[in-house]
């Protein structure tokens, strides 16, 4: 994600849970780690940011108070793409004993072209 205020209070709203739940701006604007310090006109407008990415949803929005849900790509993102990290873990754990081997039997034929 390319604005780091945005995915700050992304990560922020990954521990809330499932569903809509309702939020105040000041409050995610004070748990922000230093290096993404906002007010809450700041949290307000990245979290305008994240509903037209198609990271949460906003039902609705009163003042700094804000009804949001995650939505399926701000939960991967939230968890930091662990899931696409796993499956290319697999994928490489998966291909590494058949590179071995192929390696190995060209080694043998190699030898045995030389022997013979």
């Amino acid at each position: 994600m390319q604005n780091r205020l945005a995915a700050a209070v992304l990560r922020q709203l990954g521990g809330q849970g499932e569903g809509y739940f309702v939020l105040d701006a000041a409050e995610i604007a004070k748990a922000l780690p230093e290096r993404c310090k906002a007010d809450a006109g700041g949290v307000g407008a990245a979290l305008l940011f994240l509903e037209e990415n198609g990271y949460i949803s906003l039902r609705y929005s009163s003042g700094d108070t804000y009804c949001a849900a995650l939505l399926p790509k701000g939960r991967a993102e939230a968890c930091g793409g662990a899931r696409v990290r796993r499956r290319g873990m697999r994928l490489r754990a998966a291909l590494l004993p058949f590179a071995g081997a192929f390696a190995g039997g060209a080694l043998a034929a190699l030898f045995a072209a030389l022997l013979f």
